[in-house]
């Protein structure tokens, strides 16, 4: 079974445009029923250095090689990475609460071909009643992220 998540993406025809940045000429090769990778990614996390959902962190399943970028609003690549393990762990004190961009160009185990983009947003505190638009870490079930679960997060904004 497959399972791929990605957040939807807008392009735009302004080849400035972030959006456009991430996520054009991304390659996804057709996937058979034989095949059982994934990437999950969660859209939000707490880089506040509480020990609770502090880092990007990437659910992978059956995935050979990864090369992740994340982009600022202005197009900035703010981080960069291709080993499998690897997060993005900001400094708290350089990362604003904006929306971050990511693209992911990975290859499954089989050699399947997988793009994905998406949004991310760094939160200071988990919003109140935020379980339809925030998936964190700590939501993850192994097969989805599962908005009943708790964000794991006692940083609850007032």
């Amino acid at each position: 079974m497959v399972f791929l998540t990605s957040a939807l993406c807008s392009k735009d025809d302004n080849i400035n445009d972030v959006k456009s940045l991430t996520c054009d000429n991304l390659i996804n090769d057709p996937i058979d029923g034989n095949d059982s990778f994934y990437i999950f990614i969660p859209n939000a996390f707490t880089p506040n250095k509480d020990g609770v959902d502090d880092r990007l962190y990437l659910f992978l399943k059956n995935i050979a090689t990864l090369k992740m970028t994340i982009f600022d609003e202005n197009s900035n690549i703010v981080f960069q990475a291709e080993n499998l393990n690897q997060q993005w762990d900001p400094n708290s004190s350089s990362v604003t609460e904006q929306t971050y961009y990511y693209r992911i160009e990975a290859t499954s185990t089989t050699g399947k071909r997988i793009g994905m983009c998406g949004e991310v947003y760094p939160l200071s505190c988990v919003p109140k009643n935020s379980s339809d638009k925030y998936f964190f870490q700590n939501q993850f079930n192994g097969y989805f992220f599962d908005p009943s679960l708790s964000s794991g997060e006692d940083n609850i904004c007032p």
